[in-house]
């Protein structure tokens, strides 16, 4: 229930004297969630649940685990506190920022990994390949070679000595997945649009770069992204590097013709006068 004043208020519409009581709940969007949750615990110790185990699979506040400098809170020990004050018997969570958050609790804590649920399917990217590339960095290297020699960098981007250039499968899949983990895109569309599309440009495949059979070569025709949201279409060709877009909403969706718009292969530059 909630009021006008943005309060709200919990209950359970059954008994639950006696019961082993779970609650599912993230801390995600942090206030209002967390809140809730300790309502529910309070609710469910005063009517008389046996046992209140919180399952929090999103633990928030949990990267603020210790003082890294003056006059600030420690907000995961205070997240303990509230939980374990509000009444809970058990915590089960998942993948905490770090192991030694448990030690904030005095009621046992679960602490699950969601490794290995996506185990199998890691397994099969064969991220092996990116093992040999730990290293890499966006930031500037530090020198761990001989800290005691006054080693400078070379110049910018030297973080990344070592990132693969050429067009074999498993060099392509480290390049991308390197600037996937560490590109910065903007909070608009467009910007995070572009941002994709200057990702994949990253790999792909040029004419002349990989030759299939005497004189035929391997190229990348055309790359393309949705937004599932909105409902838009961007795309590329190899000829057009212009971002394309089809808004499927300004369509009639129910329509039983089939809508079809022409490939813009062709190269658009734009003369500026």
């Amino acid at each position: 229930m909630h009021f006008a004043d943005g309060e709200f208020a919990v209950s359970y519409e059954e008994s639950i004297r006696g019961a082993h009581v779970f609650l599912v709940q993230s801390t995600f969007p942090n206030s209002d969630n967390l809140m809730e949750l300790l309502l529910m615990i309070d609710a469910a110790k005063r009517a008389s649940a046996k046992s209140i185990v919180a399952v929090i699979p999103y633990f928030g506040w949990a990267r603020q685990d210790r003082k890294d400098k003056p006059r600030v809170s420690i907000g995961a020990k205070l997240v303990a506190d509230l939980l374990s004050v509000a009444g809970i018997d058990r915590l089960i969570t998942m993948d905490l920022h770090a192991d030694q958050i448990q030690g904030f609790f005095n009621i046992p804590v679960d602490h699950l990994y969601a490794s290995a649920v996506f185990l199998p399917y890691i397994q099969s990217l064969q991220l092996e390949n990116l093992a040999h590339y730990q290293a890499l960095s966006p930031e500037e290297p530090v020198n761990r070679f001989a800290p005691t020699l006054p080693l400078k960098v070379g110049g910018r981007c030297t973080g990344a000595i070592g990132l693969p250039g050429d067009w074999s499968p498993w060099s392509r899949f480290v390049r991308a997945a390197f600037l996937t983990n560490n590109s910065v895109s903007g909070d608009s569309e467009e910007e995070s649009v572009g941002q994709f599309f200057h990702i994949l440009g990253s790999v792909d495949q040029q004419r002349g770069c990989c030759e299939v059979a005497k004189g035929k070569y391997e190229i990348t025709l055309y790359t393309s992204c949705c937004n599932t949201t909105k409902g838009i279409y961007y795309y590329t060709t190899y000829e057009n590097h212009q971002i394309n877009a089809v808004d499927m909403h300004r369509e009639n969706l129910d329509t039983t013709v089939l809508i079809r718009y022409p490939v813009l292969a062709k190269q658009n530059i734009c003369f500026q006068n």
